[in-house]
């Protein structure tokens, strides 16, 4: 029998590792991953019942209240056609066509408010649409999307929430 070299023999001089558990000890990057990841997938799950819960749209409330039938979607699919490819609320910009989409936007949204207050449907196909709005009550109602509008004017926020939800559901699978 031959004897192991001596670069596979234990060193018995090594340090010890210490008892107990070292998943805990992490360093400061390994403490911002994972307080990141817990946020990320709270803020993802705790608003699937604000995302995926199917209401009816705005300026159908009449609509529903006479028993006729009213849109009901979820918030992360509905689009608003006035909105298309807007950017963020925080984003500064001085370009018209994003000004017009801003405006559009806001007169939608308007209409839909007077109607559901005075009872009437809101018809976006009616010219001219019914009812009609002040300055003031478009200014009230301008668009604010955290992270803008996709190409269908739907929020890219909502979607990546529910996004991050369904990741998160798989992930866990």
């Amino acid at each position: 029998m031959t004897a192991a070299p001596a670069s596979f023999a234990p060193d018995l001089n090594a340090p010890r590792p210490r008892s107990g558990s070292t998943m805990w000890r992490l360093g400061r990057g390994g403490w911002f991953g994972l307080v990141t990841i817990v946020v990320v997938s709270l803020a993802c799950l705790l608003t699937l019942p604000w995302t995926l819960v199917k209401q009816v749209e705005p300026g159908y409330d009449a609509a529903a209240k006479k028993g006729l039938s009213a849109p009901q979607t979820a918030l992360y699919e509905r689009q608003n056609r006035a909105a298309l490819r807007l950017p963020p609320s925080w984003y500064p910009t001085d370009d018209q066509r994003f000004i017009t989409g801003y405006d559009r936007a806001a007169q939608d949204a308007a209409r839909r408010a007077v109607a559901d207050r005075t009872g009437q449907i809101y018809d976006p196909q009616v010219t001219p649409p019914t009812p009609q709005v002040t300055a003031e009550q478009v200014d009230q109602h301008r668009p604010s999307f955290w992270l803008g509008t996709d190409h269908l004017g739907r929020s890219v926020l909502a979607r990546v929430l529910v996004g991050g939800a369904i990741s998160l559901g798989i992930g866990l699978a």
